[in-house]
């Protein structure tokens, strides 16, 4: 199966958030990634908001907070 999505570290990593990727038309993108043919990845999302492209194979603690559009997922998946 496709796995689908709007975001994921190595996406993030090489060509920037899902922001500046999607836009003013992210929500549509991630409604699409979850209602169109294929699996969503929602594990791949980073969690909390990333400001700033994140780095690849950084080390550190990761600050788990909720995400903006955490409500928009969980309705979609319900």
């Amino acid at each position: 199966m496709r796995l689908t999505f709007v975001s994921n570290h190595d996406k993030n990593a090489w060509e920037g958030t899902e922001r500046e990727q999607f836009g003013d038309a992210l929500e549509a993108a991630i409604v699409l990634s979850v209602v169109g043919e294929g699996i969503p990845d929602d594990l791949q999302r980073p969690r909390g908001r990333q400001p700033a492209t994140l780095e690849v194979l950084r080390e550190g603690p990761i600050e788990w907070r909720d995400h903006p559009y955490g409500e928009l997922y969980r309705h979609l998946f319900a």
